[in-house]
């Protein structure tokens, strides 16, 4: 696995590796789980909690040597570590995997119309990242809230070679995002597979990002506003072919 460092892309690249592992763990427990079976509900709200607490332990871990490390490498003064937050809680994932086993037959084109062994698995296979990730992003906010240097605040900067809109609107509204605020507050929503990774900011500003911001300020000019996301994400997928 990619050691976490300062850089971005490094600690990017061990958030792929931990998801896809969370994702390979999770797939191989369905062969063993009868979805159809009285009580299944509860059998893979279980498994699907143990998958993500121990991945996400890993996510955490992770951000919090990521935030260490880019403390260090800004010659941050002061002794401070960075621990862990906390995986998803229970009730969240039991949550989650009740909603997973709802269907509706006549919903043509989408998950709901699928049958419960193949609904169950598509819809938490792809969930699985989001929740694995998000105590990493989690530990990056928290402790940039904690932290007795006073960061300026933490940056969501997009990693992926191929963004899709949403990510680009949401790293270039804004340079910094303040602590308390959390990368899942209504300004700062992800998606699942995002890739968008959560740094913290000291002396040295946040890790340039110019030509996403660059795309968001000529989206925003042809949509003739900066306060509709809508327009303006339909305006940047139009100008620059995203999704």
């Amino acid at each position: 696995m990619p050691q976490p460092q300062a850089d971005p892309q490094t600690q990017s690249a061990t958030n792929t590796v931990i998801a896809a592992a969370a994702a390979a763990e999770l797939a191989s427990l369905w062969p063993s789980i009868d979805l159809a079976a009285p009580g299944a509900v509860a059998l893979v709200a279980a498994a699907y909690y143990a998958v993500v607490k121990k991945w996400g332990m890993a996510s955490a871990t992770s951000a919090a040597e990521h935030y260490d490390a880019v403390r260090a490498a800004q010659k941050i003064a002061g002794r401070f570590r960075a621990v862990p937050a906390d995986p998803i809680p229970r009730d969240v994932i039991d949550a989650v995997v009740r909603s997973a086993f709802q269907g509706d037959p006549n919903a043509d084109g989408t998950t709901n119309a699928l049958p419960v062994k193949e609904r169950v698995p598509s819809r938490l296979n792809e969930a699985v990242g989001r929740h694995v990730l998000q105590p990493g992003r989690d530990t990056i906010v928290a402790n940039g809230a904690k932290d007795p240097a006073q960061p300026k605040g933490w940056a969501r900067v997009v990693t992926s070679d191929h963004p899709c809109a949403f990510c680009v609107l949401m790293a270039s509204r804004t340079n910094l995002y303040k602590p308390p605020a959390r990368f899942l507050a209504n300004a700062d929503r992800y998606h699942k597979k995002c890739s968008c990774i959560a740094v913290p900011v000291f002396n040295t500003g946040p890790p340039s990002q110019q030509g996403h911001f660059d795309m968001y300020d000529k989206a925003a000019a042809n949509a003739g506003t900066r306060s509709d996301p809508k327009k303006v994400l339909a305006e940047m997928r139009k100008l620059y072919d995203l999704k």
